[in-house]
């Protein structure tokens, strides 16, 4: 149940895009990164990778998971496939996903674009709302 997507753990927080493609596109072409970020903005050494394919996704896990990189352990996990219909995915239960979510520490700068991406992962997004001091 693989899909294009994988998080990664334990990578060097100074890591830019060119180290996370030049190691990672060693399993196929990366199609996007997120970095996931502390809550006062600054990189946290944890990225989901989007591959094109998900044989790409499967090679990666299966190359760089627990493998050293600069002296520390890289965790690299698949993501769960979300096309999974069974009726007993809490994804399709519609009361569970008539809720709301509080995310706390959220880095200041963040978008509510940036967020509803973050989330839509999970579940369904219908609004995003970051309370801002005025």
């Amino acid at each position: 149940m693989f899909s294009a997507q994988i998080f990664v753990t334990g990578l060097p927080t100074d890591w830019d895009e060119h180290e996370i493609n030049a190691r990672f596109s060693l399993a196929g072409t990366l199609q996007k990164m997120h970095f996931v970020k502390s809550a006062t903005g600054l990189k946290t050494g944890k990225v989901v990778i989007t591959y094109e394919e998900k044989a790409s996704a499967e090679l990666a896990v299966t190359r760089f998971d627990n493998q050293a990189i600069d002296g520390k352990i890289c965790s690299v996990k698949p993501f769960i496939n979300k096309e999974n219909n069974s009726s007993d995915n809490p994804r399709k239960n519609e009361s569970l996903l008539a809720r709301r979510v509080y995310l706390m520490n959220v880095p200041y700068d963040a978008t509510n674009s940036e967020l509803e991406t973050l989330v839509a992962e999970f579940a369904p997004v219908d609004q995003v709302v970051i309370p801002r001091d005025k």
